[in-house]
C-alpha cells in the first residue's frame, strides 16, 4: 500500500509502538528495529541490542540518523543475504529508496542536520535536551522510518 493510500493496519501499529519504545527511553534506532520486529513476530536476544550503538547519528555523532538504520537493520533482516552468492539488490534498492524517500520528506538524512544541533559533546547534547528537539522531532523521524519500511517491505 502506499503512503497516497491509507496507512496499513500493521504499520500504524509499528509506528505508534515505536513512538512508545523511544518514550520508554529506547534511543531511535532501537525503537524501530523493535517495533518492526514486534510486528512482524521475530524474537530474539539481539533485537533492539544489535540497534543500539547506531542511535543519535551513529552514537551521538551526528551520522546518519538511528531511526533511518533502524529501518535499514530491518529491512536487511526481511532481504538481507546469508550466502555470499545471494543478490544485494534488493536490500540495496529498498534502502537507497528509503534514504530518498526520508531526505526528500525532511531534508537530510543526518541527525546533526535533521535535528539542527551537534550532539557529540555533553554540553551539546544538554542544550539539544532543553531545546526540546530530541522529544518533539525525533519521535516523528522513528514513525516515519517505521511507516517507509512498511512501504519498501511489501
Amino acid at each position: 500500500m502506499t503512503r497516497i493510500g491509507r496507512e496499513s493496519a500493521g504499520a500504524a501499529r509499528a509506528a505508534a509502538s515505536a513512538r512508545a519504545h523511544f518514550d520508554r527511553d529506547f534511543n531511535c534506532a532501537e525503537s524501530v528495529l523493535a517495533a518492526i520486529a514486534g510486528e512482524l513476530g521475530l524474537k530474539s536476544g539481539l533485537l533492539p541490542k544489535v540497534a543500539s550503538g547506531f542511535g543519535a547519528g551513529m552514537s551521538r555523532q551526528g551520522s546518519v540518523c538511528g531511526a533511518v538504520a533502524g529501518a535499514v537493520m530491518a529491512l536487511g533482516l526481511k532481504y538481507g543475504r546469508v550466502r555470499p552468492t545471494q543478490s544485494r539488490t534488493p536490500t540495496y534498492r529498498r534502502v537507497q529508496a528509503l534514504c530518498r524517500r526520508f531526505e526528500r520528506k525532511y531534508g537530510s538524512i543526518y541527525c546533526r542536520d535533521l535535528i539542527g544541533h551537534d550532539i557529540s559533546s555533553a554540553k551539546a547534547l544538554a542544550k539539544a535536551m532543553k531545546s526540546g528537539v530530541l522529544a518533539t522531532r525525533c519521535p516523528e523521524f522513528v514513525a516515519e522510518a517505521v511507516r517507509l519500511y512498511f512501504d519498501l517491505a511489501r
